[in-house]
Parts: structure tokens; sequence; C-alpha cells
């Protein structure tokens, strides 16, 4: 039984009381161990049917746009005109010439939606909810600009203990001219830890003063560290992740991500990325 159809089944077992769980089981004699294994922190089976509209909605449309890109020009523009209106002005916003889109019915809109998702989902798919216990359930619950931030100030980390190393005046000031306030107080506060992490200093020995280059190059240090702490989860958890960042930064970071946790590092990343997620919450 592969893990699609294991998961479905326990959602479905779960309707029930373990006494009856129990017997039911039974009819699943291969698949008894597979279905057992599933652990979800949600079991309410009525989250587990996402409507087509809503799926495309959760995923950042570069990656609709990228798929879309694959599919002959007619076949590309039928998906497109079957998008949610949102998705379909951002798409358009990307290419050079706007596609002349068909009106079509509600009915055909939910089959090219259904068909689209076809060629973009993984086999394994499930939904965000229902991807197995994670302590960084709270990461996947953030919209693409809050990720966009806490891989920002992960990134300040590496900047503080490379600050707290400098004694030219004139480069502190270079760089605090460069923050925003919210950047400063957050390593006002990092200046008073030690961070244990063994990182690789962060490069400030060539930077010329450029605001967008050095916001570059924290946002390269906390794509490390996010990497870092999601290494180890479940593939379908990651998948969510990377999907609700553009296709450059999915890209990037899904990369970067191993099968198997570093061990003291992932969870002291894990541990940092809460922290930020409740820290930049308070705004």
């Amino acid at each position: 039984m592969n893990r699609n159809t294991a998961f479905y089944t326990k959602l479905f077992l779960n309707r029930f009381t373990p006494d009856e769980t129990n017997l039911l089981l039974d009819f699943f004699p291969e698949g008894k161990e597979a279905i057992e294994g599933i652990t979800n922190e949600q079991n309410d089976p009525s989250l587990a049917f996402q409507s087509p509209e809503e799926i495309l909605l959760n995923i950042h449309y570069s990656w609709l746009a990228q798929k879309l890109s694959k599919n002959p020009k007619e076949m590309a523009k039928l998906y497109l005109a079957a998008f949610p209106k949102t998705l379909k002005e951002k798409i358009q916003g990307l290419l050079n010439a706007p596609l002349e889109l068909p009106e079509i019915s509600f009915l055909a809109k939910r089959y090219l939606q259904l068909e689209f998702l076809k060629q973009l989902l993984p086999e394994d798919f499930i939904p965000a909810h229902f991807t197995p216990k994670s302590d960084l359930k709270p990461l996947g619950a953030l919209d693409k600009n809050k990720m966009v931030e806490v891989i920002d100030f992960l990134g300040l980390f590496d900047l503080t203990e490379e600050m707290k190393k400098i004694v030219d005046t004139k480069l502190l000031k270079k760089l605090n001219d460069t923050l925003s306030s919210k950047q400063k107080a957050f390593i006002k506060e990092c200046m008073q830890k030690k961070d244990n992490i063994q990182a690789p200093p962060f490069p400030l020995y060539d930077w010329n003063g450029n605001k967008k280059e050095l916001k570059k190059r924290i946002h390269k240090k906390g794509l490390i560290r996010l990497s870092k702490a999601l290494s180890g989860e479940d593939p379908r958890f990651i998948w969510h992740v990377t999907r609700t960042l553009d296709t450059g930064r999915g890209k990037i970071l899904n990369d970067m991500i191993s099968e198997d946790p570093t061990p003291n590092i992932t969870e002291a990343m894990k541990r940092k990325t809460l922290l930020l997620i409740s820290y930049l919450q308070k705004d």
C-alpha cells in the first residue's frame, strides 16, 4: 500500500471508535502497518478534499507559469483561462505579450484545473494540513511575504556575528545606514547573545556599500539556515514550503535541503526559525 492510499484510509478510519478501527484494519492485512504509521496533527476528513481552485491559490504563481510554458500555446491558453482571476492577472503580467483567453464555462474550468493539477502535483501530494507532524508547521502556515521575511531575518544571525568582529567604525555606520530600523532592533538583541552555530563568515570584505547587494547576501545566508532547519523533514511538507515561495527561491532552497538532519545543527536552526516566526508576528 502506497503512502497516499494509507493516508486516505487512515482518514476514513478516524470516523470510527478505536475498537471499530481495529476490526476494520483486519481488512487491510498488507497495508495495516502503513496505515498505523500515518501520524497527522489534523484528523478532520473534510479538510482533505480541497477544490482545484484552492490548491492552485496556495501555490506561488511562478510555478504555475513555469508549468504552463511547457504546454502548447493553445492548451496553455485554455488552462490559464480556467485559473482564478488573481492568478490569471499575475501570470499575464509575466508575459511579454499577454494571451487572449477564451470564455469558458464553470464545468470546463473545473475539468481544466484538474487536468493541469495532474501535471503540477507530485504523485504523493496531500493537503498541507495533513503532512506528518513537524515542529516547523508554523512555517508552512506563512504566506510568501512572511516566509521571505523569516529567511531575511535568519540571515541576520550571520551578519550579527560578523558585526561583533568589526572595529572599522565607518563600515559599521555604513551597515547601520543600510539596515531597516526593524533589522537594527533585532541585531541589537542578538548582539547580547552568542550564536552557537559555527557558520562560514558573512562576506563583508568585498561589500561596496550597495544596499541591494547586502540584502542579497543576507537572504542567501538565510536560505542556507532554513535549509538546515528543513533537513530531514517529510518531502511532502517541504514541497508545500517551497511552493509558497517563488520558483527562484524555492528551487535554491530545495536543492540545499538534505534528506537527513544534521546532528545538533538542524534542531538549533529549527529553534531559531520558530523564534523568528514568533518574533515577527509581534508586529
